[in-house]
């Protein structure tokens, strides 16, 4: 269920790097999409609404100046809450991926993979499993995917 809830949310993240537009009358009412990667792209478009879950554990921490893209709650593997955060950073993947490293003191770190150009670590404690993916996005932002399963 970790793995598939982290996939779809780097999925979501990814997706969201292509940012469309309906201009009714300039081009007959068709949406277009801005190339992912041109110089100057935007960041990707928050799904409205979207904020980090207000019972989501402060333990974990949230990158400093993301944008929130996606978050969920939904009952976790064990009935207890399993949060999901999408976010996107102007900043490297290394930088903030190595946040994350420096900033899960209150975990003990299980693994760190690099897999293309995503990096994922999962960290344990007793309350909570977390994963943590950084990668580039298609716009060239980097984006950051979050679960976080309570035990």
């Amino acid at each position: 269920m970790r793995i598939t809830t982290g996939v779809l949310l780097v999925a979501l993240v990814a997706a969201a790097g292509c940012k469309s537009s309906n201009k009714a009358g300039e081009d007959g009412g068709q949406t277009t999409a801005t190339e992912p990667g041109q110089p100057g792209a935007p960041m990707p478009t928050p799904t409205p609404g979207a904020a980090v879950p207000a019972d989501f554990p402060k333990v974990v921490p949230i990158y400093p100046g993301a944008t929130v893209i996606a978050a969920t709650k939904v009952p976790g593997p064990t009935g207890k809450g399993a949060w999901t955060v999408g976010l996107v950073s102007k900043d490297d993947k290394n930088i903030v991926y190595t946040y994350f490293r420096a900033n899960m003191s209150a975990f003990k770190q299980a693994t760190d993979n690099t897999v293309g150009p995503a990096r994922t670590g999962t960290w344990q404690n007793p309350q909570y499993d977390v994963t943590v993916t950084v990668g580039d996005s298609p716009d060239k932002h980097t984006s950051v995917a979050m679960t976080v399963n309570a035990k």
